[in-house]
């Protein structure tokens, strides 16, 4: 069945709502790449933006998504809190040596 232009802004407005700070542009490019498969191209646009805070690899950012069903705000709070503890106890380390 071919994707008409009005189910194509239908798909991308989804994929928009779903993903907190993302264009319409990036959500059809994310659409396109995963055959308009809406839920495919969350996922992806979740993996991407958890991954731009370069604190994990893609496949990680992955995995703790789906640890945290999809929720990137918790996903998201979760990597901080444990960035922001790990750098801590690498300071405090540094300081005794």
């Amino acid at each position: 069945m071919p994707v008409t232009n009005q189910l194509r802004v239908s798909m991308s407005m989804r994929v928009q709502d779903a993903v907190h700070g993302v264009t319409i542009e990036e959500c059809q490019a994310a659409l396109q790449n995963h055959n308009w498969n809406v839920q495919k191209a969350v996922h992806y646009l979740k993996v991407e933006q958890l991954f731009c805070l370069g604190l994990r690899n893609r496949s990680e950012c992955r995995e703790l998504l789906e640890m945290c069903d999809w929720n990137l705000e918790v996903a998201s709070t979760h990597m901080l809190d444990n960035y922001g503890s790990t750098t801590r106890l690498r300071y405090f380390i540094l300081e005794l040596c």
